[in-house]
């Protein structure tokens, strides 16, 4: 049943000179996007309308949509955006639930209002600080609404995590989401090339950003080292657990909280582990939520590889360009506490000096292989240890969904079964 539909008709909408179009059963960022462009072009082309708003659920992702506005074909060699230029993107933020949110570490589908929202399954991997790490770093404005429901401190505090994740962005704080129309009207703020860049995060990379959150006390630090990470030190620094190559990539344990303790709330970059010197690991980190995916290969590792001039024939011409470089981001950032907390992680100059001793070997993940609990670390997201264990751990989840369901059938009465049973399924599907 489509609430919003019938909302649109208990307004008295003449359907004689107005066309209601109903989009249900979907997602638009995924099984309705198609169609939601085409009404966009449709709309847009009928020259009858200043403006046109978009309202996603809260499980909406904003890219899909926009990166379509950009490239749908509308005929005679035109793209939508000839047709109609995309002005601001806008996300509301629910103040008084958002920390609880963004620092949670559930799935989209354990979540209980989106996850009717994620009516695809295509949003089932993925973990709720992360859509709302994307929502609001790709926002133009962001709204924090029912702003008089919380205290002045829980206020400051969630408008310092909103500037630390997307520095650019105009936040207005209100209640029952009343905003000035040209707040969120005809701003021109939007700007796909800005917008591919993700805000901030290529000025942080190169240093040349310039903080516009200075008075919310939005701080951030560039961690660069040229020693890899021992991987038992940093899953404990991390994940909070001594890990094996074939748990899951993406942690869901209390360690988390130490760092979030010195402020940092987002963190991402490429990073060197010593255990896989042939690859590139790709670091995202938002709230609670840690994952490290395989970036490829180190340019170094490729045949045709030439070292920078002046690094010919030295001493360190076999490192490459293997480092560390991850943006720590955070308000009231402690970063050199966090700094040296990854600095202990690296290998020490005894373990480096390990190296000399499988100098000939061909495979730099052998490098420093005598070094104790150095590979012990998660299988990366894209790495082949990875896809066995997602497939032994979507055996695992059919099965519990299986035995919920039978629990639900013998228990029909019993409260919460089938509500149970219902997220287990979704948990399997999304590990499908």
């Amino acid at each position: 049943d489509n609430v919003d539909a019938r909302a649109a008709a208990s307004m008295g909408l003449d359907s004689e000179s107005e066309q209601l179009v109903e989009l249900s059963n979907g997602c638009m960022c995924c099984s309705l996007r198609e169609d939601l462009l085409a009404q966009i072009k449709d709309l847009a082309m009928s020259n009858k309308y200043d403006a046109m708003i978009i309202e996603g659920s809260g499980a909406a992702e904003p890219l899909p949509i926009a990166e379509g506005i950009s490239a749908y074909d509308v005929g005679r060699g035109k793209v939508l955006d000839d047709v109609v230029a995309l002005d601001t993107l806008v996300t509301v933020v629910d103040a008084p639930n958002f920390a609880r949110d963004f620092f949670t570490r559930e799935q989209v589908v354990e979540h209980k209002s989106l996850r009717m929202e994620s009516t695809d399954g295509k949003m089932g991997g993925s973990h709720v600080a992360e859509l709302m790490t994307e929502q609001i770093e790709f926002a133009n404005v962001i709204v924090v609404n029912k702003a008089s429901n919380v205290s002045a401190e829980s206020l400051a505090e969630t408008k310092d995590i909103i500037a630390g994740l997307n520095p650019s962005a105009r936040i207005i704080a209100t209640d029952f989401s009343k905003v000035c129309p040209s707040d969120v009207l005809c701003t021109g703020l939007f700007d796909w090339d800005s917008a591919e860049e993700q805000p901030g995060w290529a000025q942080l990379l190169t240093g040349t950003w310039v903080s516009k959150a200075s008075t919310l006390n939005i701080q951030h630090r560039m961690y660069s080292r040229d020693r890899p990470f021992h991987g038992g030190r940093l899953a404990r620094l991390l994940l909070g657990t001594h890990s094996s190559g074939a748990t899951p990539t993406t942690a869901v344990v209390d360690a988390a909280g130490a760092l979030m303790g010195l402020g940092l709330i987002r963190s991402k970059g490429v990073f060197w582990l010593a255990g896989q010197s042939d690859r590139a690991g790709e670091w995202q980190h938002a709230g609670s939520l840690f994952r490290f995916s395989d970036g490829g290969a180190w340019l170094c590792s490729s045949p045709g590889y030439k070292p920078p001039v002046g690094d010919a024939g030295g001493a360190e011409a076999w490192r490459g360009d293997r480092r560390q470089e991850i943006v720590l981001i955070g308000p009231n950032l402690q970063a050199d506490k966090v700094v040296g907390l990854l600095d202990e992680c690296l290998l020490t100059l005894e373990e480096m000096a390990a190296r000399t001793i499988a100098e000939t070997s061909a495979d730099p993940g052998s490098w420093w292989a005598t070094v104790p609990e150095v590979a012990s670390f998660p299988a990366w997201e894209g790495s082949e240890a990875a896809a066995d264990s997602a497939e032994h751990n979507a055996a695992v989840l059919q099965a519990e969904a299986f035995d919920a369901l039978m629990e639900a059938q013998e228990a029909k009465d019993k409260p919460g079964a089938t509500e149970a049973a219902t997220q287990a399924q979704a948990r399997a599907d999304a590990a499908n």
